[in-house]
């Protein structure tokens, strides 16, 4: 193969090759023909002509290059000696000789430099390298040779030069492929790392998940975690966990340099274990590139569920786990199709049972004591899927409570609805969240009023009520008006809250107008 065109007396442009090089790349050949070299045979100068046979036309090539089993198979003998390389024909005369120069065996030719494979450093090509700003040398080359531009006084075909400038200038981070060594074996290698801190605490008070995702399937586990200290408790729990559902050990995990795994306490358990710790470059997250991605898919994932549902920020916790159940669910382009729970459990997962997250829930409630008409559902919103029950998980809107159940009925085209435009959804403050509540009685006291004691200023309170509601003209003479002072507490040897029981006075000056009013009129004269 020859990078300089003038060589070949006809070039067969018809003919195209790729040539590959040692990083897996291509260049492309221009042609093929035959080149002829005038070479150097012995001490005296003396000048050979041989001609080379179809050889390849590829100008991007750095240096000429003789392929031994080529000569070989054209019946010639190549010697190889301490210092240079004969080439001999059946008779035993030489054909050319080479010189050993840099571990490499260099052709004789008469300018020394057609077949040379050392790094000669042009000056024209430098200076005009510096002249155009250090521009990339392989498109100067291409302006010298398309003619792009005239007047540069340099050999395009001219290796590459080492320019110590560029070299400061333009260093950058290398590449990252894909890794291409997959771990045969369940728990083989484990990657992990921690997202966080979180601007807003969950309802559990965490600030921060850690993920861990192996190898073989990519299963992941999320644990959230109150503090970065208490990573070595969630892997300790993981590995437990992990090891009795496959019945394989870990032998690697894969994280970045975070302090929380660079613990005494951490790398003792390791070791305990023997466990190899595999750890990134610092500065270089790509080395743990399977963590970070599901970490950022999750967060991704976890942000659209959160969005479309209108929840609190505070249940992120709940939006990362239910993001973990799914992804493991999710067919992967890394298992040809396959989904991890599948590839983790040998079971094709059933999603049947999948709602939208932030839709609302009517939750069947079994407590006990409800009055006979009372509403038998509860309303709460679909937050996510329990690991250890075959039920979902709900909030409690305005609350912090969320709960597991599986008599629940969904309205998945109703979710989460902001009517406040001081504190919309969203906001660390969970207090203020509204929420669209179902249709309730026109009293909420109902099934409490049966329940009361026959005192005096309940009485009075009733059937001040009463009166109100049957049209009284005045509604200043029906209001009871509460006495100064705190109110005090009723016991009654009943179990339960104590009633708050406020002394009232009647301003009414007006005569009764039913008999309650004149009954009551008169007990409280007597």
């Amino acid at each position: 193969m020859c990078n300089n065109k003038q060589k070949f007396g006809a070039l067969n442009k018809d003919e195209h090759t790729r040539v590959y090089t040692a990083s897996e790349h291509f260049i492309e050949s221009v042609g093929s023909g035959d080149v002829n070299l005038n070479l150097r045979t012995n001490k005296r100068v003396e000048i050979n002509s041989v001609k080379i046979q179809n050889a390849l036309c590829v100008p991007e090539l750095r240096n000429n290059l003789l392929s031994v089993p080529s000569i070989t198979d054209k019946g010639l003998t190549v010697i190889f000696q301490k210092n240079r390389a004969i080439v001999k024909r059946k008779d035993g005369s030489t054909i050319l000789t080479a010189t050993k120069r840099n571990q490499l065996y260099v052709i004789d030719e008469r300018l020394d430099r057609a077949m040379s494979a050392e790094n000669q450093v042009s000056k024209d090509l430098l200076k005009w390298h510096q002249r155009y700003g250090h521009v990339n040398i392989n498109d100067l080359k291409k302006m010298k040779e398309k003619e792009t531009v005239v007047g540069m006084n340099f050999t395009a075909n001219q290796n590459q030069i080492n320019c110590e400038i560029c070299a400061k200038s333009k260093i950058h981070v290398q590449s990252f492929g894909r890794s291409a060594h997959r771990e045969k074996d369940v728990l083989g290698l484990v990657h992990s790392d921690i997202c966080g801190p979180i601007s807003t605490e969950s309802l559990g008070g965490a600030k921060y998940f850690v993920t861990f995702t192996d190898d073989r399937t990519r299963y992941t586990e999320t644990t959230m975690l109150r503090n970065r200290s208490d990573i070595l408790e969630a892997f300790k729990n993981y590995k437990l966990k992990a090891e009795k559902q496959t019945g394989q050990r870990i032998k690697k995990l894969r994280t970045d340099n975070g302090r929380e795994y660079l613990s005494n306490a951490f790398k003792d358990f390791l070791r305990s274990e023997g466990i190899s710790h595999q750890l990134s470059v610092e500065y270089t997250p790509q080395q743990n590139g399977v963590a970070e991605r599901k970490n950022r898919t999750l967060v991704e994932m976890a942000r659209c569920m959160m969005l479309q549902g209108n929840l609190p920020q505070s249940l992120w916790a709940e939006a990362v786990n239910a993001a973990t159940y799914i992804r493991n669910r999710c067919a992967t382009k890394s298992l040809n199709g396959e989904t991890p729970f599948e590839a983790w459990s040998k079971r094709t997962p059933y999603v049947g049972f999948f709602r939208i997250i932030g839709s609302k829930a009517i939750v069947l409630n079994k407590a006990q004591g409800k009055g006979k008409f009372q509403p038998k559902g509860d309303e709460y919103v679909l937050v996510g899927y329990s690991e250890e029950s075959k039920a979902y998980r709900l909030w409690k809107p305005g609350t912090r409570t969320v709960i597991k159940a599986r008599d629940v009925r969904f309205f998945e085209n109703q979710n989460l609805t902001n009517t406040t435009k001081e504190n919309p959804i969203g906001t660390s403050d969970d207090k203020e969240t509204s929420y669209i509540p179902l249709e309730q009685p026109e009293s909420q006291d109902v099934e409490h009023q049966d329940d009361r004691e026959d005192d005096e200023d309940t009485d009075v309170e009733e059937s001040t009520s009463e009166t109100t509601r049957q049209g009284a003209p005045d509604e200043n003479d029906n209001k009871v008006r509460h006495g100064r002072g705190r109110p005090k507490l009723m016991k009654t040897g009943k179990p339960g809250r104590p009633k708050k029981v406020y002394q009232t006075r009647n301003t009414r000056t007006s005569d009764p107008e039913s008999v309650s009013e004149a009954l009551d009129h008169d007990d409280r004269e007597a």
